[in-house]
């Protein structure tokens, strides 16, 4: 088994990891730093169906894809990721700028 995370890992690195490794398990998770644990995970089985996503949200978390002015965006639209749930850290430490311009507090708390 293979897990990766941070970023998606392109498809054609996949491609060729499945190649060499006709056995392969991966496991792909996504989850950005605010979130101190992953906030998509990918089911081990179900990879090979769907290699250019990295899954589905955790149970504990709520995903939205919205545009620049907070409007969610339908399926394959390009937007920003919007992640609410208890993993999303309350803020940054000693930088409240930072927690306005990013909402953490509102994320963490969020009912979308």
């Amino acid at each position: 088994m293979i897990s990766d995370g941070g970023a998606p890992t392109p498809v054609a690195t996949i491609e060729m990891l499945a190649a060499r490794l006709p056995h392969l398990q991966l496991l792909s998770a996504y989850g950005a730093t605010e979130t101190t644990s992953p906030a998509t995970i990918m089911p081990r089985t179900q990879w090979r169906g769907h290699i250019d996503s990295v899954g589905m949200s955790v149970p504990c978390g709520r995903i939205k894809l919205v545009d620049d002015t907070g409007i969610e965006v339908s399926r394959g639209t390009p937007g920003e990721l919007w992640i609410a749930g208890p993993m999303v850290v309350p803020g940054y430490w000693q930088r409240r700028s930072c927690c306005a311009r990013h909402r953490c507090r509102a994320m963490q708390t969020a009912r979308f």
